[in-house]
């Protein structure tokens, strides 16, 4: 989950370089800033923290989580319905939305 500025022409090329690379990386968006990743166990889960660590703006607010698929699984959709983004998720043999 990131919040990153937007006021300055720079700020703008930081956010894309970094939402770019979260997709490179192979996250898709959840919602707007918010990008997940299925990662087969909690080891790789871990080295993925430490690769988003390294590419982390200066500016800006980025929260990492790393949940079970059983706690993934019970999320609620309280609004609206799953995006095309959370139908590709569910590719993803460890989780089923």
């Amino acid at each position: 989950m990131f919040d990153l500025p937007m006021t300055e022409k720079e700020d703008v090329k930081v956010y894309t370089d970094f939402r770019k690379n979260l997709l490179n990386q192979g996250y898709v968006m959840l919602q707007y800033s918010i990008y997940v990743k299925c990662y087969p166990n909690k080891t790789s889960a871990m080295q993925g923290m430490q690769r988003i660590k390294s590419i982390v703006p200066g500016k800006g607010a980025v929260r990492a989580i790393i949940i079970t698929e059983a706690q993934y699984q019970s999320m609620a959709i309280l609004v609206g319905g799953k995006s095309f983004q959370e139908d590709n998720v569910t590719s993803c043999p460890l989780t089923v939305l």
